[in-house]
């Protein structure tokens, strides 16, 4: 599913020096339609799903001006429909988000006056293209949204961007879940990134269903998992992207691979565990513990057996490291990174950028046990110009 919006939006004006003439969005979408209905060879097109597909093209590639146009043209197409139709609802809730993009924030309010209130018994397999597009619309929300939380100041526009990401993935779930109760890899794959969006949100108990949900449809779709091979392929492009933006540029979701999904699922765990601890929920904390260290074993057993040296298999062992040492299991930690650390070393060297990182976590371990010769010796062959974090 494309989330970097490359290719440019419907009737987008300035791409071309000269006198060239420029029309609104929606006045080309309607053009193409016609071309298209005129051409007689291929089915025509569901005019609402052209509008709306037209609109996400525009507001990947930031021309939110023609959005506007083109999904008021898709909204007076949905409203020649039932009553019961859910498209004028969902067009409007498109609306809002284009009118939030552009800070047109009277406008939104506006839209959001009149309601999004939706019968799920009303979605049905005729809006599954719609889903595709709220798919690249919650990736453009996301991304947009990790990019504007780098700066303090824009907090608050980044949250509100995650908002729409969070409920672009609920509506594109509903419509999935609703059209193939038996799951498809589109399905799961929606799932795994709407836990991304609301792991971002810090809610992990519902990231944490989420990426339950997307298991088990994974595990219905076993003939897919046992791809391992293509699975790696996409774990290392969404490696890349994990903690700034959704999906990956191929097209496919973050959540798109069962193995994945388990690695989120276990980091999940692992940072409920630790909100446990520090709430005093002793017991809570030690089930999702062990729900995470079962989870990562997991992985590392399923990577291995593929790759038995490749740096996705020592970045999982640091993550069971932090796991084991957030639940002061020291021991294990030290095993984990030090394991970690070896193969690192092997694959970039001594002085690589993932193996100085283990080193400063592995030498900052052993100075919480008081074990500072050994910290130091650690900190001197890796060349750590200073201390590791204690």
């Amino acid at each position: 599913m494309p989330g970097n919006g490359r290719s440019g939006g419907v009737g987008r004006c300035g791409r071309y020096p000269g006198p060239w003439l420029c029309f609104p969005a929606w006045i080309v979408a309607f053009c193409l339609l016609i071309a298209v209905r005129s051409a007689g060879a291929a089915p025509s097109p569901d005019p609402w799903q052209a509008y709306i597909a037209a609109a996400v093209d525009s507001a990947v590639a930031g021309d939110y001006p023609s959005v506007e146009g083109l999904l008021e043209a898709a909204l007076g197409v949905a409203k020649q429909g039932k009553d019961d139709d859910p498209r004028p609802t969902m067009t409007r809730f498109v609306l809002q988000y284009a009118y939030v993009a552009q800070n047109k924030m009277d406008q939104a309010k506006e839209v959001g006056r009149q309601g999004f209130h939706l019968d799920v018994a009303m979605l049905h397999e005729d809006l599954l293209p719609f889903a595709h597009s709220l798919a690249r619309l919650a990736d453009n929300a996301y991304t947009r949204s990790t990019e504007l939380a780098k700066n303090k100041e824009k907090t608050a526009e980044a949250d509100q961007l995650m908002y729409f990401a969070a409920d672009f993935m609920m509506l594109e779930t509903a419509i999935y879940r609703r059209t193939e109760p038996d799951g498809s890899s589109e399905s799961a794959s929606a799932l795994g990134f709407y836990g991304l969006v609301l792991q971002k949100q810090g809610k992990l108990s519902d990231a944490i269903d989420r990426f339950q949900e997307a298991l088990q449809v994974w595990k219905k779709l076993d003939a897919r998992e046992q791809q391992i091979s293509m699975g790696g392929r996409r774990l290392t492009l969404f490696q890349e992207r994990i903690s700034t933006g959704g999906r990956t540029s191929t097209g496919s979701m973050g959540g798109d691979n069962p193995h994945i999904v388990r690695i989120l699922l276990a980091r999940n765990y692992t940072w409920r565990a630790e909100d446990e601890l520090d709430s005093k929920k002793t017991d809570a904390a030690n089930d999702d513990f062990a729900q995470a260290e079962a989870l990562y074993k997991q992985a590392i057993s399923s990577l291995a057996n593929v790759w038995p040296n490749h740096a996705n298999v020592a970045g999982l062992y640091r993550q069971l490291g932090y796991m084991y040492e957030g639940a002061k299991r020291t021991t294990e930690a030290e095993q984990a990174y030090r394991q970690s650390l070896e193969m690192y070393t092997t694959i970039e060297g001594p002085r690589g950028d993932n193996t100085t990182s283990d080193a400063s976590d592995l030498a900052g371990l052993l100075r919480k046990e008081n074990r500072i010769p050994e910290a130091t010796d650690i900190e001197t062959r890796y060349g750590l110009s200073t201390p590791a974090k204690n």
